[in-house]
């Protein structure tokens, strides 16, 4: 769990506010792999389970389909399981130091989108393996536009050193593209652009 209240609030007032508004057990109304676990005492220790078998995983879908925008969309599960895979942000954070001053909120933040927009329909199992892989290949497309993680989008710099455009491996030899086209069929029609792509 995060200790720094700063980071995604305080563990000890969720956990508090989870077990005295019984909401793991209102949960558990809607999502059967919730059941029996009445408490985040409960929860923690099918969590520290690790590999014993795949409750754990079967937990985390459960919580992250009650976050996600097409489930739930319930901030108290994304919170929650944002303190659960903390050791996930910390080995992300640590292995990518050196893209930005601020790394550890940016994975974070990555990941809560992440958890928002998991495919769950598509990808029932190993979630947190999932979720690991798609918040770091996004964490390096936004932080390393020109690595081989989005080798399609290369910022493109003028004289006076303003981003001019956004060059594509698909595009023509020395042409650019359009960067309104590229953000309407990348973002929908009319839709504001995003830091982030969920």
């Amino acid at each position: 769990m995060f200790h720094d209240p700063t980071i995604v609030g305080s563990w000890p007032a969720l956990a508090a506010r989870l077990d005295d508004e019984a909401i793991l057990v209102r949960w558990a109304a809607t999502e059967p792999a919730l059941a029996g676990l009445s408490s985040v005492h409960d929860l923690l220790a099918v969590w520290a389970e690790g590999g014993a078998d795949d409750r754990p995983d079967v937990v985390l879908a459960a919580l992250v389909r009650l976050a996600a925008v097409n489930g739930g969309r319930d901030d108290d599960a994304l919170l929650l399981t944002l303190h659960l895979l903390s050791g996930l942000v910390r080995t992300m954070a640590r292995q990518l130091t050196d893209l930005n001053p601020d790394i550890l909120a940016v994975v974070v933040g990555e990941l809560a989108c992440q958890i928002r927009c998991y495919p769950w329909q598509r990808r029932p199992r190993a979630i947190a393996a999932n979720l690991r892989a798609e918040t770091r290949r996004a964490v390096l497309a936004e932080l390393r536009p020109s690595s081989r993680y989005h080798p399609d989008r290369v910022e493109v710099l003028t004289a006076t050193g303003d981003i001019t455009g956004i060059a594509s491996s698909t595009a023509g030899e020395g042409e650019d593209l359009d960067v309104v086209d590229l953000l309407q069929g990348r973002c929908g029609q009319g839709s504001a652009p995003r830091t982030s792509h969920c």
